[in-house]
């Protein structure tokens, strides 16, 4: 395996530079040469998942790369610097090839988008031998990077745009949250993952319907408990054993999110599901 993070010192590639990896420990160490240009910062991570400073709390997993700004990598509490690539991109460069940077600043880059694919892969294969033999010049390995950021930041940007929804989209989410409603993990992001759509757009398509992601998914759990209540095949089942199934993680959260939408209590609607198989011969 390949591991870039081996070089011994600071290589240039034009206007670019591969820091060494022990310039960053303690980010702010890394930060005092640059401090007051207004540059930014391209990590790839080959070592373990970490967590991206700002509030979305972001995580930075193996084999990906982010793009920060000096504000963001100077709170970029790193423990543990093995595994992760520096390279320092001038202002003025990111701007002549990038018309908002803004747009890239602590996203991770990941799928679905094609250029981040592309991106990661491509670093993830340079090392100081490769950068220092060739048989590609330093320069124009920094214009492919280049090339590559730019073309992530514009789908970024499309994906903001507001574009006409599809109209099965809503009823493609709605199955996809049933399906998977009983993963007490579960969040939009997964969902429109799964669909190959951004979480924004997941959103809009839901709140077309008059719906929101939460919604749909304590009813997708709800609906899921009274299957298993009324089933004679899961009587033993306690009532928190059920709800932790349907997905719920605390048994009063489900009993209190079930008598919001259905007006009694589990307990209560399991016994009147017993009473009606009793009645029916079953």
């Amino acid at each position: 395996m390949i591991m870039p993070y081996e070089c011994s010192g600071s290589i240039a590639l034009g206007p670019l530079t591969l820091e060494h990896v022990d310039s960053l420990l303690g980010a702010s160490q890394a930060t005092d040469a640059s401090e007051g240009n207004g540059g930014y910062h391209l990590l790839f991570n080959h070592g373990v998942p970490r967590q991206l400073p700002g509030p979305a709390h972001r995580t930075l997993n193996t084999h990906e790369a982010v793009v920060l700004d000096e504000a963001m990598f100077s709170r970029f509490a790193i423990t543990q610097s093995t595994g992760l690539m520096h390279w320092v991109l001038p202002a003025d460069w990111m701007h002549d090839i990038i018309s908002s940077p803004r747009h890239l600043l602590g996203n991770p880059m990941r799928a679905p988008c094609k250029w981040s694919v592309a991106l990661n892969a491509f670093l993830s294969q340079l090392s100081a031998d490769v950068i220092r033999a060739g048989p590609v010049t330093p320069a124009r390995l920094a214009v492919q990077i280049g090339t590559l950021l730019a073309l992530i930041a514009e789908s970024a940007q499309k994906d903001k745009r507001q574009t006409p929804l599809h109209p099965d989209l809503h009823d493609q989410a709605r199955t996809r949250i049933a399906e998977r409603c009983c993963d007490v993990d579960i969040n939009a992001a997964d969902v429109a993952r799964s669909l190959g759509i951004s979480s924004r757009t997941l959103h809009r398509s839901l709140a077309h319907h008059g719906k929101t992601f939460g919604e749909l998914l304590m009813a997708s759990r709800i609906q899921l408990s009274e299957r298993m209540l009324s089933s004679p095949n899961l009587r033993r089942l306690s009532i928190a054993e059920i709800g932790r199934r349907a997905g719920f993680k605390d048994p009063s959260h489900f009993a209190k999110v079930f008598r919001r939408l259905r007006g009694i209590s589990p307990t209560e609607a399991q016994h009147l599901a017993t009473i009606e198989l009793k009645q029916a011969g079953r």
